[in-house]
């Protein structure tokens, strides 16, 4: 017989791992029916959580490393990378907000990936 695990959203496992409570879980996902903010952001918006606690939770999760990118100093040939796309990071906020009233997914013109 084959065990089948199911797996923890991420609210469950907050409140599996006490960093939450059930009483806080349930009030987020309240809010997030009438906001579409994901759990994660709704969770530090009410202040029950933190970002670095969300962040650190699915990168184990996920197995990775967490990372915070505000306590990095990155590279400077990152940095030059990065300047010479930005222009296309821009088109792609842009088609982000021109879109967000959309309801259906759509493709970003930039990098072709699909939003909703």
């Amino acid at each position: 017989m084959v065990e089948q695990r199911r797996k923890l959203r991420l609210g469950e496992l907050m409140v599996q791992q006490g960093l939450i409570s059930q009483d806080q879980l349930r009030i987020a996902l309240m809010e997030q029916e009438q906001s579409n903010i994901p759990l994660g952001r709704q969770l530090v918006r009410l202040g029950f959580i933190t970002e670095s606690v969300v962040r650190d939770l699915v990168a184990h999760t996920i197995g990775q490393e967490s990372i915070d990118l505000a306590t990095v100093i990155a590279d400077a040939d990152a940095l030059n990378m990065v300047q010479e796309a930005l222009p296309a990071v821009i088109i792609c906020c842009q088609s982000l907000s021109t879109a967000a009233t959309s309801s259906s997914p759509w493709p970003c013109p930039t990098c072709s990936m699909w939003w909703r």
